[in-house]
């Protein structure tokens, strides 16, 4: 299975400020998926809005991502809670 996430942040490109989206597409699991994600956020600070599996379009969730990642939801109860 894919995971694809999109990761939106603002770039500054000369004196205007504009939204670019950067899309990682990653094979693995959900889990994988917001593992990637997590460590984008924290080592770039660029905050991760939404993700994408073959099947759904989920929103990002910071603290449910530590929840799947950490054993303490599964990703069952991630897709039902964040799908679009």
């Amino acid at each position: 299975m894919y995971s694809r996430f999109s990761v939106h942040t603002n770039v500054k490109t000369s004196t205007i400020m504009s939204k670019t989206t950067l899309t990682y597409q990653i094979e693995g699991t959900l889990k994988n998926g917001l593992q990637i994600a997590s460590e984008i956020e924290n080592e770039m600070g660029m905050i991760p809005v939404s993700i994408e599996t073959e099947k759904e379009s989920l929103n990002y969730d910071q603290v449910d991502s530590n929840q799947v990642r950490f054993g303490f939801m599964t990703e069952e109860e991630y897709v039902k809670k964040h799908k679009n």
